[in-house]
């Protein structure tokens, strides 16, 4: 279990945060309470002058929102089990683009579609400052990826037109 202190420790050599410390305690909240549905998530922890912002790995936050958050000072983490490691921005970076999951690796349609439904039932997928989402887990994935596409989030974009050629693979292969 991650507690505030904890995070605190990890921030407190970079001098950050400066202000919205309870940002802190929200995050320590937060990532329990999704971890206690799935223990095994790890997260990335962004922390500013002005407060700390905790994305969950691979499970198709927008790379923008996490790269927004980099700014002159700001040090990112990895949150991973217990331990938390501070890290350079360029591996920030490339743990936002994370695909929720390997396709390619899934053997039958029930399952893609079942893994498929689950991460677009997630806010975290669809959620925008910039556009509504008029779309629900049972919509066409064709869909899902044009509108990924009109959000410009390039990693669910990517990710759904890797599950539809998926699909269409498994469903030539029976």
């Amino acid at each position: 279990m991650i507690t505030t202190d904890m995070l605190l420790t990890a921030a407190k050599p970079f001098g950050l945060p400066i202000v919205a410390i309870d940002d802190i305690e929200a995050d320590a909240r937060s990532l329990n309470r999704t971890r206690r549905d799935n223990p095994t998530t790890q997260f990335l922890w962004v922390v500013k002058p002005c407060g700390s912002v905790l994305f969950p790995i691979g499970k198709g936050v927008n790379p923008h929102f996490v790269t927004f958050c980099f700014e002159a000072s700001h040090q990112a983490f990895l949150i991973k089990n217990d331990d938390i490691f501070p890290i350079e921005t360029e591996e920030a970076e490339q743990l936002s683009c994370k695909l929720p999951f390997d396709v390619t690796g899934i053997r039958y349609q029930e399952t893609l579609v079942r893994k498929v439904t689950q991460l677009l039932s997630h806010a975290c997928v669809h959620s925008s400052a910039l556009a509504e989402c008029s779309l629900d887990e049972n919509s066409s994935w064709k869909s899902w990826q044009r509108w990924f596409e009109d959000l410009n989030h390039p990693v669910m974009a990517a990710f759904m037109s890797l599950c539809i050629q998926r699909s269409i693979e498994l469903t030539e292969a029976n």
